[in-house]
């Protein structure tokens, strides 16, 4: 079931969809994906807009588009980071130290995360490569755009956001892990397995 929250961010509305047009996509970046279609005269169809968060499998998300297609409304959504984009901040480098102490080496992951980390968010780095650094110089970026460049300058990195709604409140967390660690499943799918019947 996905659940509208009003214009106050508080959840509202149940809205019964249609199983079939119900698409939660995992992206490579973390960033989940909702899409869900709604019948032109679902009662609660008024109360929708941009920026309205929905809530789906105990995650939030933000609409981002409205389709109108005459006979029913294609709804899109994003996984809510809103709490990374609103800081806007001048200058940020992944040099070490400031002013006299500043020194050329740059610094990890992990020291990067402590920083843009937004209040009312937790970061798990469990596993990552504690040595790893990368050298980058950015201005004028929200927390999310120093986590996007990190994303591409520290490899073999990925990353799980999750925005659970839990009875005490939203548990925020970025999950940020090694991909060199993964191990593999032992399920392995090929149309050569000579098997005959």
């Amino acid at each position: 079931m996905i659940i509208l929250y009003d214009t106050n961010n508080q959840p509202m509305y149940p809205l019964e969809v249609d199983p079939d047009s119900y698409v939660i996509t995992h992206k490579a970046s973390g960033l989940d994906l909702l899409s869900f279609d709604l019948p032109v005269n679902h009662e609660h169809l008024p109360h929708l807009g941009e920026e309205i968060r929905v809530e789906a499998e105990g995650n939030l998300y933000v609409i981002k588009s409205l389709d109108d297609s005459g006979d029913g409304v294609s709804v899109d959504c994003e996984l809510d980071l809103d709490a990374w984009k609103t800081e806007i901040r001048k200058a940020f480098t992944t040099e070490s130290g400031e002013g006299d102490t500043k020194t050329d080496t740059p610094i990890t992951l992990a020291q990067v995360l402590e920083q843009i980390t937004p209040t009312g968010w937790s970061c798990s780095t469990s596993g990552l490569n504690s040595s790893q650094t990368a050298s980058f110089k950015l201005e004028n970026v929200t927390n999310y755009d120093i986590l996007s460049k990190a994303m591409k300058e520290y490899d073999d990195v990925g990353y799980r956001f999750d925005t659970k709604v839990t009875a005490g409140g939203k548990d925020k967390t970025l999950s940020v892990f090694s991909t060199n660690n993964k191990e593999p499943s032992a399920v392995y799918v090929t149309d050569e397995l000579n098997l005959e019947s």
